[in-house]
This record gives structure tokens, C-alpha cells and sequence, in this order.
């Protein structure tokens, strides 16, 4: 998918329904840029740290301090919050910031802000938002531990423990949800032996998915799709569950796999490392999709030993990433790097 002008590094982050990809890039000041690509061209969207995603009416939201901006149609507009998540009515959850210093929870929908509260403590953060409008997060409770909630019909509602003290629900995977259409939401809880597991709530009912998960869901990112399939990731492996089984997703011969997307087929993309060439190294990170149970390197550019990786797949099975291209800026000096370029991969009519 190229650079904007005057840049060297740029990364396909999301993808929508309609093949619409967003992402960043630096251009010729070295300044990290937000970019549009549609029907061949890419469209500088501004200076910006990163992006949220891309909607299927084509929407982009972008991350800021206390102030999120939307993208829409060749117009930006500023919200007064800052964005965790938004749908495809162009909703938008998140926090905003209090004059005590705490946070709450907060959505934005139809150019109005509402505070969705607390669990009685005094701080909240919404993370996700179905198209349904229902919205989940974590919120301090009056006794100081940390719930997640679901926040329904104006109301926020205790999703509850395994057990423990306290549970969580944060972001999933870059591309990836922790509530789905159905009501369905997975996060971590602590257990009554003080263990934290992967959970999945769903009627009023938290279960133990049996997934061991580092203490308070540290470095551990999950997802849910449509079809309740569930994705949990550790520092030590990654799994699928569906349906009562549970089914590790391997790796590409290396010692490393790291999900990034999860579509609603379940798909699921990312980065997963080659065999190394010494049995002590770890071994170099190839883009990859698992589909079906088996995992397939995507491959990456001809020119030398480079890396690439996937951040999004949409139920078209587009994929979209960056990988290095074997160029290099300032060769030789302290300050060299690779070239990254997006990239978008398409199936063949094979399949």
C-alpha cells in the first residue's frame, strides 16, 4: 500500500467490510500520520498517535488526549472523549476525565455525551461497544476492587467475579471485540484460590473458561466473534475455545505467536516466528492466518530475512499488515532502520 510523502514506515492496522484500510504513517518531517486507503489512493488523515478503526460506513476514529477526533466523509470532528471503542452507527465509548482527577465511563452518540457512571467507586472505563449499543468496561466498586460491567438500557450492571475479588474486561486484539451482538463478553477474573482465569459471560452468568491467565490479565489479550468463539492469548500460549474445546493455535516453527484479528469466521491473524537459525534465538516473525485449525505463513517481501505482521482480517478474509521491505534508511549509522511498508493480502480464487 506504499508511505504518504517523504515517509519510510507505514502499518495497516483495520480493515472494514468494503476493503477500506487505515493505518499509520510517517512522512517527511518523521511525524506519524493517520492514512485512508480506498480504491488504490492513500489519504493523509492527519498527525495523530494512532487509530482505533475503521467502520463499515467508512468512519475513522483516531486517539487523543481527553479529545478523540472522528473522521467522516472528508470532515473531522472532535468528541469529548477519549475513544476506546465505537460501532458501525458511529458510536463512540470511552472515558472522560473529571475535575478530581478520576474518570468515568462515557459514551458519545448522535453529537451528545452521556456518563455511564460507576460501580460505586470512582473511576470507570467503557472498552467495547456492540452495534446493539451495549457496552462493556471496568469499573472501581465501592470496595475499592475492580469489576468488569456491561452497560445496558442506561444502566451499568456488575458482571461479578469467578469467585475472587475483582475481574476485568479490557480491549481485545487490535482487530477483535469483547462483547459480540449476542451479549456474549469475555474478560479475566480472579478465582477463589486467587488464580486468574479467562471468563465468558453470557445470561447473567460468569464461567470459568479454565484458562489460566497471568495475575491481573497482564499481558493477556482476548476476543469474542459472532459465533461465540473465544480467543485468549498469554505470554505462554494461544488458544481458541468453542464450544467446550479448547484448541492451541501453534506456531510457525519458532518459539513465539502473537494474535492480532479474529473475524467472525474464526479467522485469526497475526505474527508467529520461523524456525530460528540457532536453537537460543527465537526466531523471525512471519504474518500468519489460522483458519480451520491450521496455521499458514503469509510470507513477507523477497529481499532478505524480513519480518512482517498482521494486525486485521475482515470476514472477506482480507488481511491487512505491514512487513519490511530489505531497504534501509541511513545504512551504516546509529540512527538506521528497516523500511516497513502496509500491505494487504487477498485471497486467490483457491482459497
Amino acid at each position: 500500500l506504499g508511505v504518504l510523502p517523504g515517509g519510510y514506515r507505514s502499518d495497516a492496522l483495520a480493515v472494514n467490510g468494503r476493503g477500506q484500510v487505515v493505518g499509520t504513517s510517517n512522512v517527511a518531517d518523521r511525524t506519524r500520520h493517520v492514512f485512508l486507503w480506498q480504491n488504490g489512493t492513500m489519504i493523509d488523515l492527519g498527525a495523530a498517535p494512532g487509530v482505533i478503526g475503521i467502520n463499515k460506513r467508512g468512519q475513522v476514529v483516531i486517539p487523543a488526549w481527553r479529545h478523540a477526533v472522528m473522521w467522516d466523509k472528508g470532515v473531522s470532528r472532535r468528541l469529548p472523549l477519549m475513544a476506546r471503542a465505537f460501532n458501525d452507527a458511529g458510536q463512540v465509548a470511552g472515558l472522560i476525565r473529571l475535575s478530581n482527577g478520576g474518570h468515568h465511563a462515557a459514551l458519545w452518540s448522535k453529537g451528545r455525551l452521556r456518563d455511564l457512571g460507576t460501580l460505586g467507586g470512582l473511576q470507570s472505563e467503557a472498552v467495547a461497544i456492540n452495534h446493539r449499543g451495549l457496552i462493556v468496561g471496568t469499573s472501581e466498586t465501592t470496595s475499592g476492587a475492580s469489576h468488569g460491567f456491561l452497560w445496558r438500557n442506561g444502566k451499568i450492571i456488575d458482571l461479578g467475579t469467578l469467585g475472587g475479588q475483582a475481574s476485568e474486561v479490557w480491549s481485545g486484539v487490535t482487530d477483535g471485540t469483547t462483547i459480540n451482538e449476542r451479549g456474549q463478553i469475555v474478560g479475566v477474573s480472579q478465582t477463589k484460590t486467587g488464580t486468574w482465569h479467562a471468563f465468558l459471560w453470557q445470561n447473567g452468568t460468569m464461567a470459568d473458561l479454565g484458562i489460566g491467565v497471568p495475575e491481573l490479565g497482564l499481558d493477556t489479550i482476548y476476543a469474542i466473534n459472532e459465533r461465540g468463539q473465544v480467543l485468549v492469548s498469554t505470554d505462554k500460549s494461544s488458544v481458541v475455545c468453542n464450544k467446550g474445546k479448547t484448541t492451541r493455535l501453534g506456531t510457525l516453527g519458532g518459539n513465539c505467536t502473537q494474535p492480532e484479528g479474529f473475524n467472525d469466521l474464526g479467522d485469526i491473524v497475526g505474527a508467529s516466528c520461523v524456525p530460528p537459525a540457532k536453537p537460543t534465538l527465537q526466531g523471525t516473525p512471519h504474518a500468519f492466518i489460522w483458519e480451520g485449525g491450521v496455521i499458514t505463513d503469509l510470507g513477507r517481501s523477497a529481499r532478505g530475512p524480513n519480518t512482517s505482521r498482521a494486525y486485521a482480517v475482515n470476514n472477506q478474509r482480507q488481511i491487512v499488515g505491514a512487513t519490511e521491505t530489505g531497504e534501509i534508511v541511513k545504512p551504516g549509522t546509529s540512527t538506521q532502520t528497516a523500511v516497513q511498508h502496509a500491505v494487504l493480502w487477498t485471497r486467490s480464487s483457491g482459497g
